[in-house]
């Protein structure tokens, strides 16, 4: 791993994106994101992080011409601080986010919301659909998260 501790990250306003950091000589772009995530990407070009910067969206530059298409690490250190993670909620839906707080609040339980890039399974299998957007979101957050997913089926017209 090639984690540069002394990497000068720049706070940005992202629903995901907490900063971003670029090393030119030795090609690194850094990024943190919510809930202490906090990765390297190898090999990138000072463009790319100049147009991630200039971004309108951070995260879906990210998404477009970052995520997947970059080698990277994963850092344990400074972003990741002990005990500030509570129950991380993937969903980018801020009314389903708000009414999952109301129910957590009388417990005390510390509710985080994810916004990820996480693919909108299409099947009629309801199981299918709940496992494969878990699965993608535990792969994207980098730890254990909650979904939520809403599930219709009307019997009177065969399933649909």
């Amino acid at each position: 791993m090639t984690y540069n501790r002394s990497m000068h990250r720049i706070p940005v306003e992202s629903s995901d994106i907490v900063s971003i950091g670029y090393d030119a000589e030795n090609r690194l772009l850094e990024i943190e994101f919510h809930g202490g995530r906090l990765y390297q990407y190898r090999n990138v070009d000072s463009d790319i992080h100049e147009q991630l910067m200039r971004a309108d969206s951070h995260g879906q530059y990210f998404n477009t011409f970052i995520h997947g298409r970059y080698r990277y690490d994963k850092l344990e250190g400074e972003a990741n601080a002990p005990g500030q993670q509570g129950l991380a909620f993937v969903t980018g839906n801020a009314r389903k986010f708000r009414d999952l707080q109301l129910v957590f609040e009388p417990y005390d339980v510390q509710l985080e919301q994810l916004v990820l890039p996480v693919d909108e399974v299409q099947s009629q299998d309801a199981e299918e659909v709940a496992v494969k957007k878990a699965k993608q979101a535990y792969r994207l957050a980098g730890r254990p998260v909650v979904v939520n997913d809403a599930f219709w089926s009307i019997l009177a017209l065969r399933g649909f």
